[in-house]
């Protein structure tokens, strides 16, 4: 799971940071908790979550906007000025998670889940990956994914892996390699 802001989608990024500059300025220690999340992120979060152990809301596997690059969740000290920094957020036209619901949770405008229907090797690739963190990390996709597909240097395969949603046009040709 990342807590990097360059994991956002790019039109994003600059409001992101400076929504975290401007909670800077006000002393109020920021801090990013998450950005993006992997389709196995989201679901270990939201079993979590429906067995009572996370404290605030997380959304179904498929439909979180961290999924796709649109969301962040970010910390302040105190927490009662998370209501200062989502009314910012909002008056710059931002979606904010809200005072009661959700309040860490800060949004792009406007985001939908894409309409998607996973294809068999889509299900491979979320299920092999879903593994990963358990079986030695990202490496082990790597070389077997550079097997799979020698055209693939270790490096692009590794930047695919580590940010999924910026590369879904690579994703798709190598798709199309498999069919």
């Amino acid at each position: 799971m990342s807590a990097n802001l360059r994991d956002l989608i790019p039109e994003m990024q600059e409001a992101a940071r400076a929504l975290v500059d401007a909670a800077g300025a006000a002393r109020l220690n920021p801090r990013v908790t998450s950005t993006l999340r992997s389709h196995a992120e989201q679901e270990r979060l939201y079993r979590r979550y429906l067995q009572g152990l996370q404290p605030l809301p997380v959304a179904p596997p498929g439909s979180s906007a961290h999924e796709f690059g649109y969301a962040f969740d970010m910390i302040v000290s105190p927490m009662e000025a998370l209501t200062d920094v989502g009314a910012t957020w909002q008056s710059w036209g931002g979606k904010w998670g809200g005072q009661f619901s959700d309040p860490v949770h800060f949004e792009y405008p406007g985001f939908s889940v894409p309409s998607f229907t996973p294809t068999a090797y889509d299900r491979v690739i979320n299920f092999a990956t879903s593994f990963i963190p358990y079986v030695g990390g990202t490496q082990m996709a790597v070389y077997f994914l550079a097997a799979l597909f020698p055209s693939l240097k270790q490096t692009e395969i590794y930047d695919m892996i580590q940010n999924p949603f910026l590369h879904l046009e690579r994703w798709a040709s190598v798709q199309d390699q498999l069919l």
